[in-house]
C-alpha cells in the first residue's frame, strides 16, 4: 500500500518540538507534552537497541547528519533504503527507529502518534490515519496554503517522513521481490491476462495500455497485494 496524505497539511512534533528540541519555534507547550524527536522512543513503544556500529555520540545529538557522519551497517534486501533514510533523517527518534534495520509496529505507531500530536498542538482536529496510511484531519479556520506547507515541513519530515513509505513497502514485499513480475503473475491468476504475460509486458502496458479494464475490482486487488491476491 502507498501512504497518502488526504489533506496536505502536516504540523510539527507536539509541544516538545516547539520548546528546545532543535526544530525551532517558541510557542508555549500544551499541558500534555509530546515526546521530542531528539529523544529515543520509550521502552514501552519498542525502543530499538543501539547499533554496535552506529554513529558517534556527537552525530547522534544532531538534528540532521552530515555526509561524513557514520551510519550503522545495514543488511538485508532494504539495506540501501535504510542507509539512505538514516542519512536523510531529520530527528533522533527517526534514527533510533531505523538503526537496527527494522521498523517495528510499535515504532511506526510512535511516529504516527508524534505526527498526530503535533497537528493537535497547532490546532488541527479530527486527526486520523487510515490503515493504508492516508492522513485525515480538520484544518483550522484561517490556515492558508502557505501555512499548510510550513506545517508539513515542520511535522512530517521529523516524524513519519519517508519511513512510513518504507514500512508499508516492507509489509507488502518483505523480500523486495520483483513487483512487476508479481503483478503480471497476479493478473494471470485473476484471469485478466493470458498465462505467460510477463513483468516486462506489464511494465510496457502500464499505465495507459492495459489489455483489461483498469477499473476492474480484480486489478485493484492485485494492486493492493500482488503477491497473494487470487490465490
Amino acid at each position: 500500500m502507498v501512504r497518502g496524505i488526504a489533506v496536505a497539511l502536516v504540523g510539527f512534533l507536539a509541544a516538545c518540538l516547539l520548546t528546545g528540541c532543535g526544530f525551532g519555534g517558541s510557542e508555549p507547550s500544551p499541558t500534555s507534552e509530546a515526546p521530542s524527536p531528539d529523544q529515543s522512543p520509550s521502552s514501552d513503544v519498542g525502543s530499538p537497541s543501539p547499533a554496535t556500529s552506529g554513529p558517534s555520540q556527537s552525530a547522534q545529538s544532531k538534528t540532521t547528519l552530515g555526509p561524513d557522519d557514520p551510519v550503522p551497517s545495514f543488511s538485508g534486501p532494504y539495506a540501501a533504503e535504510f542507509e539512505r533514510l538514516y542519512r536523510k533523517s531529520a530527528s533522533q527518534v527517526q534514527r533510533d527507529v531505523l538503526q537496527d534495520g527494522k521498523i517495528k509496529d510499535q515504532e511506526m505507531s510512535l511516529l504516527e502518534d508524534l505526527h498526530k500530536r503535533c497537528f493537535e498542538a497547532k490546532g488541527y482536529t479530527d486527526i486520523s490515519i487510515d490503515d493504508d496510511g492516508t492522513i485525515n484531519m480538520q484544518v483550522p479556520e484561517g490556515v492558508d496554503n502557505d501555512q499548510y506547507d510550513a506545517d508539513d515541513r515542520e511535522c512530517h519530515a521529523p516524524t513519519i517522513g519517508e519511513i512510513g513509505l518504507l514500512y508499508d513497502q516492507i509489509q507488502r514485499n518483505p523480500d523486495a521481490a520483483d513487483e512487476q513480475k508479481a503483478m503480471a503473475d497476479c493478473l494471470a491468476r485473476q484471469g485478466l491476462v493470458e498465462p505467460g504475460y510477463s513483468g516486462a509486458d506489464y511494465g510496457r502496458d502500464s499505465p495507459d495500455n492495459y489489455p483489461f479494464d483498469p477499473e476492474s475490482k480484480l486489478f485493484k486487488e492485485c494492486q493492493q497485494d500482488p503477491f497473494n491476491a487470487g490465490k
